[in-house]
């Protein structure tokens, strides 16, 4: 049993991590449930809600502003439509998803002219003298920037089917390569010059719904037997 030992300087332990590879995947499943009425229209929010200034208002004698803050979601987002056959067999489902990301936040300056107090001492009285000048102030409102992709269609499910809707994928490949120049475009000894990496991201979602009808008189005779029955037919109460 051999044991070998070794150190590497700073050029091979660079070199070393940048030829380390490293692949990453992640799966999140999402399964909620909502119930509307037949012909109704029902959503569903999966995001992650950013926070952002959306106005500001000049505060006199203050020298600030007052923030109006707002929010955009980031995630997906399932609106459905529904509407039942007459024979109570199939759902009609008009779908629309989308997906958004926020890429970026712009940050836009605004000036106002505020009124801010100014105090003067008057050395005759000892009193304290209050005015007021105009002043310029700066401040910034922000302007997300969201990737938006949406999508619509209008099927016809059985109950209790299970339908897939894709369609949404997104890819990015990136490729870069650097090196030292005259050093990197001489074959074979390019490799002990040149730095390349490459980067791809695959996103996809999917879909899946599942329609099931709910009959009223049918859930109310499962959850309570014998709601529905007349009460006539029963002996309780009844003089003999």
């Amino acid at each position: 049993m051999d044991l070998n030992v070794s150190f590497l300087d700073d050029f091979q332990v660079n070199l070393m991590i940048r030829a380390t590879q490293s692949t990453k995947r992640s799966i999140s499943l999402t399964a909620p449930r909502i119930t509307f009425f037949n012909g109704q229209r029902a959503f569903v929010v999966v995001a992650r809600q950013v926070t952002f200034v959306s106005d500001l208002e000049p505060v006199s004698n203050t020298g600030g502003f007052d923030p109006t803050l707002s929010i955009v979601n980031a995630g997906a987002v399932l609106d459905v439509e529904g509407t039942i056959s007459a024979d109570r067999r199939y759902v009609t489902l008009t779908v629309r998803p989308s997906l958004a990301s926020v890429v970026n936040i712009r940050e836009i300056p605004q000036v106002a002219l505020t009124d801010q107090a100014v105090f003067q001492d008057n050395n005759q009285n000892n009193n304290q003298d209050n005015q007021t000048e105009q002043r310029l102030t700066t401040a910034f409102i922000e302007a997300p920037e969201l990737e938006l992709t949406q999508a619509a269609a209008t099927v016809s499910v059985p109950d209790r089917g299970t339908l897939l809707m894709g369609g949404q994928r997104l890819m990015a490949d990136v490729e870069i390569e650097s090196g030292v120049p005259v050093l990197s475009r001489i074959p074979y000894l390019n490799r002990f010059f040149t730095n390349r990496s490459h980067v791809k991201d695959e996103r996809s979602l999917l879909i899946l719904i599942k329609p099931t009808i709910l009959i009223q008189g049918e859930m109310e005779e499962d959850h309570f037997p014998g709601m529905m029955q007349d009460p006539g037919s029963f002996t309780i109460g009844r003089a003999y």
